[in-house]
């Protein structure tokens, strides 16, 4: 099977999902007893016409990401409001590659003009932080690479190696110690057999 190497994000749908946990979490000084999940359906297409759907999912829990006095579902609501932000941008975009290099390009050259845009529209309010904007990312880059490890017919772990990647990590982190280096350098393959 030949390998998709480069993808472009087509579509992008978002999902908010209440969730109640069984078992209260303590952030802090705050309690959450239920907290609202962001789930996303991308569809990537390749530069021969296939096409692929992905899911990513993660719990918008701003007492986490954004430690505050402010009231926990304002936080909440304000983090929906960047999913939405994201989920416009992120198409807007046009964006190609393999689903690391598109994330990578998007949190360099978007995510900061998401937060702005966001934070104008709060001026008289605390600004959203950076890791808020993160983590409501962090679902559209888990369904890219869904999608794209459902195009390539195998796990997601296994696009981290030099079969998939266009590039190594010096590109990255700007530093030329990682030259030749890829993603599943750093990674463990995973266990067949426990022992317990």
């Amino acid at each position: 099977m030949e390998i998709c190497k480069s993808v472009k994000v087509v579509r992008a749908e978002l999902y908010f999902l209440p969730v109640d946990l069984r078992v209260p979490l303590k952030f802090g000084d705050q309690i959450l007893s239920s907290v609202k999940c962001a789930r996303v359906r991308v569809e990537i297409e390749s530069s021969d016409g296939k096409r692929a759907e992905g899911w990513g999912e993660t719990p918008l829990s701003a007492a986490w990401v954004w430690p505050s006095s402010i009231e926990y579902h304002i936080r909440e609501k304000r983090l929906i409001e960047v999913c939405k932000l994201i989920a416009a941008s992120y198409i807007e975009s046009d964006l190609e590659g393999h689903p690391f290099d598109i994330g990578y390009q998007f949190i360099g050259n978007h995510l900061g003009d998401v937060i702005s845009s966001h934070n104008k529209c709060h001026e008289d309010e605390e600004a959203l932080p950076y890791l808020g904007a993160l983590v409501a990312f962090s679902a559209f880059d888990l369904a890219v690479y869904d999608a794209y490890a459902k195009m390539n017919d195998c796990r997601v772990f296994e696009v981290f190696n030099e079969n998939f990647l266009n590039f190594d990590l010096s590109k990255a982190f700007d530093d030329e110690r990682f030259s030749g280096k890829v993603i599943s350098d750093y990674l463990e393959l995973p266990k067949s057999k426990l022992p317990v």
